[in-house]
C-alpha cells in the first residue's frame, strides 16, 4: 500500500520552469524535475501520489501547479480531463482512444527549441510537427520507445541520450497538412478555414477523415491499416486532402476503381466497403455528406457504367441491402418508395441512389410505430389516431396494413417544434398544468388542445420540465371553456339536424 504524503499539497520546488502555453500537467511534472534534481521525474510523481501506471489519466493538474510554481489555468487548459469515451484538451473533444497515455512522441526541433512537450503529441493521428515538416520521433536512438512511466527525464532518455538528437522523417506540405488543420484549431492559429470540417467537433472531424482516407486508399477494404505511424499518416493525410478536394477527388477515386479495379466488380463481391457504406448512410447531418453523395451519383449518372443485371452503379445500393439496412423486405422497401414518389431502379433496376438510400435509414430505418410515437409525445396510444385525424401527425407513407403504417423518428420533434413557435416563454404558473395532464382531466382529446393552441385560441407556456406535450403548460380553465363551447356546438349541431329530420319526416 502506497503511504499517503501529507505534506505534498503543500510543499513548492524552489526552481519554477518556464512555461509554455499548451504543455500537460504530466510533462511539467518532469519539466520541473530537469530544473530541481536532474533524474528525480519519478521520485517527483511518487510525491504527488501518481502510481507510475497513471501519470497521465490521474495526475491533478492544479497539484502539479502549486508544487512547480505555475499558471494553474493554462496547465488545466493543456491537460488532459477525461470523460468516459471522450477526453477534452484545450477546448475540443476527442475519443479517449485517440489520447495516448503510455508512449512518448516529441519532435526533436520543438524539444531543441524550447525544452517544453505539446500536448497534441499524446493525440494518435497527430504524426507530424507541421512547423518543422518532420514526422514526430517515438523513440530513442538506442532503440527504446520511451513512456511516461519510464522517463527519468523530458529531454533525455534513460541511456542517457538526448531525446532531440533523434531525428524525424522529412515531408512534404501535403503529408503534414491534416496535423497544421488539427493543431492550428486547438491554439486558434489556423491559416484558412476548411468549409466542410470547421462545423464538426474534433472527434467528428477524425472519424470522417478517416472514413473518407480508407475509401480513397481501399476502397474495397482488401487490406487491413495498421496502427504504425506512417499508415496513420497515409491514411489522415489521403481524407483530409480528399476533403479538400470535394467532389473533384470522388470523381478520380470512382474513375481509379473503373480503370484498374474491374474484377472487385464483378459479383459476387459488394460494390463498396464496409467502412464507406456505413459512412455513406450515417447521419453526420453536413455539407460534406450530401456533396459526396451527390458527387457519386451524377458521376455514375453520366457513364454508362453497368455490366450485368447482378451489378449496380458503384455507391448505389440493391434492394437487398436497402432492406437489410432499413429492417424490410426488398418488396416493401419498393413500395414505400414508390408511395413516397421516390426514383425506383435509377440508372437501372433495382438500384438505389445514396440520397434516397440516406433518406430511407434514417426515417424507414429509424421508423417508430403509434405506441413509439405517443411514449416520444409523453400521450397515450389511443390519442395518436386523433393527432393523425388532425393532421397533427403524419406516417411515413399513405398507405393502409400495419407493416406500413408507421412515423419517421422526426415526427414528433415536428409537432413540438410548432408548438414551442406559437407558445410564450414566461407566464404566471398559477393554474398551468402540463398539456397532456388538463386533457386527461377534462376528459378531451389532446388534439382538440394542440390544435386549439397552434390557432392562437388556446395559451401555451413551454416549460424546462417534462417531455414531448408535456413540456408545453396550458390553463386549466381556458381549456375548460373550450371544451364546454365545443360541446355546446356538438350539441346545437345533433338538434338541429334533429329538427331537420323531424320536418322532413312530416
Amino acid at each position: 500500500m502506497t503511504r499517503r504524503n501529507n505534506h505534498a499539497g503543500r510543499m513548492v520546488l524552489p526552481l519554477s520552469p518556464r512555461q509554455e502555453p499548451h504543455e500537460p500537467a504530466h510533462a511539467m511534472l518532469a519539466k520541473a524535475a530537469d530544473l530541481n534534481v536532474p533524474g528525480a521525474a519519478s521520485f517527483f510523481r511518487r510525491l504527488l501520489d501518481n502510481l507510475p501506471g497513471r501519470l497521465v489519466t490521474n495526475v491533478q493538474p492544479d497539484a502539479v501547479a502549486r508544487f512547480c510554481g505555475v499558471d494553474g489555468r493554462m496547465l488545466r487548459h493543456a491537460s488532459p480531463r477525461f470523460e468516459g469515451m471522450m477526453v477534452s484538451v484545450i477546448g475540443e473533444r476527442f475519443r479517449a482512444s485517440d489520447y495516448s497515455t503510455a508512449y512518448r512522441r516529441w519532435c526533436p526541433d520543438c524539444l531543441l527549441e524550447t525544452g517544453s512537450h505539446r500536448t497534441w503529441w499524446e493525440l494518435a493521428y497527430v504524426t507530424s510537427c507541421p512547423r518543422h515538416r518532420i514526422a514526430l520521433s517515438e523513440s530513442c536512438r538506442c532503440g527504446e520507445r520511451p513512456t511516461w512511466a519510464s522517463s527519468p527525464s523530458l529531454l533525455h532518455c534513460r541511456c542517457g541520450r538526448e531525446l532531440a538528437s533523434s531525428r524525424g522523417e522529412q515531408l512534404d506540405a501535403r503529408d503534414v497538412a491534416f496535423d497544421a488543420y488539427l493543431i492550428g484549431r486547438m491554439t486558434g492559429e489556423r491559416a484558412q478555414p476548411v468549409r466542410w470540417l470547421d462545423a464538426m467537433e474534433m472527434h467528428e472531424v477524425m472519424d470522417t477523415v478517416r472514413a473518407v482516407g480508407r475509401f480513397v486508399l481501399d476502397p474495397f477494404s482488401e487490406t487491413a491499416f495498421s496502427y504504425r505511424q506512417e499508415d496513420r499518416r497515409r491514411l489522415t493525410s489521403a481524407g483530409f486532402n480528399a476533403i479538400l478536394d470535394v467532389p473533384a477527388a470522388v470523381a478520380a477515386t470512382l474513375g481509379r476503381i473503373y480503370a484498374g479495379m474491374a474484377r472487385m466488380l464483378a459479383p459476387p463481391h459488394f460494390m463498396h466497403s464496409d467502412e464507406f457504406r456505413f459512412w455513406l448512410v450515417r447521419d453526420f447531418r453536413n455539407g460534406l455528406k450530401e456533396t459526396v453523395r451527390r458527387s457519386i451519383r451524377s458521376w455514375t449518372e453520366s457513364r454508362t457504367l453497368v455490366t450485368g443485371t447482378y451489378d449496380v452503379p458503384y455507391g448505389y445500393f440493391t434492394l437487398e441491402h436497402a432492406g437489410v439496412l432499413c429492417g424490410f423486405a426488398p418488396s416493401s422497401v419498393r413500395t414505400i418508395m414508390k408511395l413516397r414518389g421516390m426514383p425506383v431502379g435509377e440508372p437501372m433496376p433495382g438500384a438505389v441512389d445514396p440520397v434516397t438510400m440516406a433518406w430511407l435509414r434514417h426515417h424507414v430505418g429509424g421508423r417508430r410505430d403509434g405506441r413509439g410515437l405517443a411514449a416520444e409525445l409523453d400521450v397515450s396510444a389511443r390519442e395518436i389516431p386523433a393527432l393523425r385525424q388532425e393532421g397533427l401527425v403524419k406516417p411515413v407513407v399513405n398507405a393502409t396494413g400495419v407493416a406500413l403504417h408507421f412515423y419517421s423518428p422526426d415526427e414528433s420533434g415536428r409537432l413540438i417544434a410548432r408548438i414551442a413557435a406559437v407558445s410564450r416563454k414566461d407566464g404566471n404558473g398559477a393554474g398551468l398544468r402540463p398539456l397532456p395532464a388538463v386533457s386527461r382531466s377534462l376528459g378531451v382529446p389532446v388534439a382538440g388542445l394542440v390544435r386549439a393552441a397552434l390557432d392562437g385560441r388556446l395559451r401555451a407556456v413551454k416549460s424546462g420540465d417534462g417531455i414531448g406535450l408535456s413540456s408545453f403548460l396550458v390553463d386549466v380553465e381556458e381549456s375548460a371553456s373550450l371544451a364546454s363551447l365545443r360541446m355546446k356546438a356538438a350539441c346545437d349541431g345533433f338538434a338541429s339536424s334533429s329538427r331537420l329530420m323531424a320536418q322532413k319526416s312530416s
